[in-house]
């Protein structure tokens, strides 16, 4: 019994599907990098909005324009004690040619000399 072209001819089949798996291992992995540059992005605009003596909707607005893109919907809503800044933004996938919204949204106050945030 020859069983020589057996681990070859199994190999071949299974190859495809070792790319497939790469791929939407990139693609999750690419989506997730994105969304914690969201998430971090809007924390340090709260931040920043929180360091300067008085808090300005249209620097916060250009932070998050530099830091994000252009192509991204925000939306400032200042209290007279908080930040609520909540972040759209558009990941297009590299192969899979779909799009995802990434949603971020947080809200920010200073008490005691001390900027809190929390996740909406």
């Amino acid at each position: 019994m020859n069983n020589k072209g057996q681990t070859l001819v199994l190999f071949v089949l299974l190859l495809p599907l070792l790319f497939i798996f790469m791929i939407l291992v990139l693609e999750v992995g690419l989506l997730l990098v994105d969304k914690n540059k969201v998430n971090n992005e809007i924390k340090y605009a709260i931040k920043y909005a929180y360091k300067t003596d008085r808090v300005n909707e249209d620097k916060i607005r250009k932070y998050l324009n530099d830091n994000l893109g252009e192509d991204s919907i925000i939306e400032i809503k200042l209290a007279t004690s908080d930040i609520h800044i909540e972040v759209n933004k558009k990941h297009d996938f590299l192969f899979l040619n779909k799009t995802y919204m990434i949603n971020g949204k947080y809200r920010g106050y200073k008490s005691d000399d001390t900027v809190y945030l929390e996740r909406e």
